[in-house]
């Protein structure tokens, strides 16, 4: 049986807010306010022992591409864009599709 959609991508923040803010801005929409994961399934479901993150879920105003964004309370994330080389395993990019690249580039300038 073939893939049907991709459901969602997420990506961990270091300041969740930001994030969240960032990607409104963008266009997308939060669509799951921010709730807390935590306790033995979530532990499982990550592979990290104690894990207790904070979630928010946004998507693109079409509804078929959704982002969750999340940042972990304990451990702490490590790592980072500015230290990790484009071949590290895990996320580098998020791509979007707009109408006008060098108006949404000067929008988010700031």
């Amino acid at each position: 049986m073939p893939v049907r959609r991709l459901d969602h991508v997420t990506i961990v923040a270091a300041d969740l807010d930001a994030m969240v803010a960032f990607f409104v801005d963008l266009g997308l929409e939060v669509v799951q306010e921010k709730a807390t994961i935590d306790g033995e399934w979530a532990a499982r479901v990550v592979g990290v022992d104690g894990a207790r993150s904070e979630v928010v879920m946004v998507q693109t105003p079409d509804g078929h591409s959704r982002l969750e964004l999340q940042h972990y309370m304990h451990p702490p994330a490590t790592g980072g864009i500015g230290h990790a080389p484009s071949n590290t395993l895990g996320i580098t990019n998020v791509a979007f599709e707009v109408d006008d690249v060098h108006g949404m580039v000067a929008r988010l300038a700031d």
